[in-house]
């Protein structure tokens, strides 16, 4: 980032510089500034198609979706045959009958020889969107799939590992080590993660939570998951999750201790700050052994919605299990009997389960929970939750700038003929909520 300020400061008018700017501070999560920086750029060259497309990424992060779809619109004007631009495009508004986004995207779907991969996939991706808006959901089907098994060829995916990996902890943190090993870790209050699959509620459940004024939302932490490879005990060459089971209380004190101190770094301040990383579900023994103090929200959500709406989406993380539907119910069932694990090993009373369909159907009533089950008193502004300024850098983040809606639950019936592969893998857990271990009392 120093190199684009020297460079401006060198050339002020060098619109590349500012452009190059703006992209390192939306990489660090500076959206705010970003904006600024592209901003100034196309004040020196408004024709840069590519600094629009990165001028309605930053708007959209920060909640000004009007301004986004604008700055969308701009791009695509300036360069009609970039097909990755109608991406952002699609997602920025849902498409009406005659909606004049479409036919230029049904245009260059005619001829995608002359499109690199990269630019396919966006294409497919964004037709799967605007045809599911209008109800032609074979043909939003047909190009998700297409999308997703060309992404599925960029992306390198290791399921035996990775299922294997959710057998070790299961083994590992049995009833016998959890009653060992607790209440050593640092006992903080502070911190509260939420987990889940992608695309079952967790960003929701984080808005609800940062909407409150003793709460700071600290988005998609990786801290734990980093420091994983560095959870060692003396004369021992376990990794983890083995290694748990030969840690002293002291090293787990510590690991939380570590993690702690990274966290409230973020906001100093704050009463409570939310880790809504999704996969920390795989960690939530060491969790509560490290943090016993910490408070645990599980969101929950259908299986075949939750499994359809990863299908829905390219994934700017890359979520390597979602795009093949035999491995994402897998990955999936696995996630499901994971947390079934924790129902029977984790204290009573730690674990919050709240299912995003209850949500839609009461807010105030699931929002009241979710604030209790972190020892927080009650506001309003949790109701709130979509007017809060505050950066969303998930899939999630036009959803939650919005007044919940419940048109996403159930959508999976539409694609139901289609969606044989994830049935088949997902097997009874395919049932919905409502097959899922009922929800502790907060």
């Amino acid at each position: 980032m120093l190199h684009h300020e020297q460079a401006i400061a060198i050339r002020p008018d060098l619109a590349e510089a500012h452009g190059n700017l703006g992209n390192a501070l939306f990489a660090l999560n500076r959206p705010n500034e970003a904006v600024r920086r592209y901003e100034a750029a196309l004040a020196i060259n408004p024709e840069q198609a590519q600094l629009h497309h990165a001028l309605g990424m930053s708007l959209q992060v920060l909640g000004r979706l009007e301004e986004a779809g604008q700055a969308f619109e701009r791009a695509v004007a300036l360069a009609p045959g970039k097909a990755d631009f109608y991406l952002a495009l699609a997602h920025s508004r849902p498409f009406t009958a005659q909606d004049p986004r479409l036919a230029p995207m049904e245009k260059l779907a005619q001829d995608l020889a002359s499109l690199s991969e990269e630019e396919r996939i966006a294409l497919h991706f964004a037709l799967g969107k605007a045809y599911a808006d209008l109800e032609l959901y074979q043909h939003s089907f047909s190009h998700l799939r297409a999308g997703n098994a060309l992404t599925r060829r960029r992306v390198s995916y290791d399921e035996i590992s990775t299922l294997g990996a959710f057998d070790r902890i299961r083994e590992t943190f049995s009833p016998a080590l959890m009653r060992a090993k607790s209440g050593e870790g640092n006992p903080s209050p502070v911190p509260i993660f939420v987990v889940g699959m992608p695309r079952s509620g967790t960003t929701l459940i984080e808005r609800i939570l940062a909407s409150h004024s003793q709460v700071f939302g600290a988005g998609e932490r990786e801290e734990l998951s980093d420091a994983l490879p560095g959870l060692k005990a003396a004369h021992s060459a376990a990794v983890f999750p083995e290694v748990v089971s030969v840690l002293s209380g002291q090293a787990l004190h510590e690991f939380g201790s570590r993690y702690l101190e990274r966290l409230t770094a973020l906001a100093p301040t704050a009463e409570r700050i939310v880790d809504k990383m999704p996969s920390n579900f795989g960690l939530l023994g060491l969790i509560h052994l490290a943090l016993p103090g910490a408070r645990i929200i599980h969101a929950r959500r259908d299986p075949l919605d939750t499994c359809l709406s990863c299908f829905s989406l390219l994934f700017v993380g890359r979520q390597p299990y979602t795009y093949e539907l035999g491995e994402l119910g897998r990955y999936c069932r696995a996630y499901l009997q994971l947390m079934e694990h924790w129902r029977t090993v984790l204290p009573e009373g730690l674990l919050l389960e709240i299912r995003y369909e209850d949500v839609v159907a009461d807010l105030e009533g699931q929002a009241r929970r979710i604030v209790a089950h972190c020892g927080l008193p009650r506001e309003e502004g949790c109701l709130a939750f979509h007017r809060l300024q505050w950066p969303v850098q998930t899939a999630s983040s036009i959803q939650m700038c919005q007044p919940l809606y419940g048109n996403s639950v159930g959508r999976w019936r539409h694609y139901a003929n289609e969606l044989e592969p994830l049935l088949e893998t997902l097997g009874d857990s395919a049932a919905g909520p409502s097959a899922l271990a009922p929800s502790r009392p907060a």
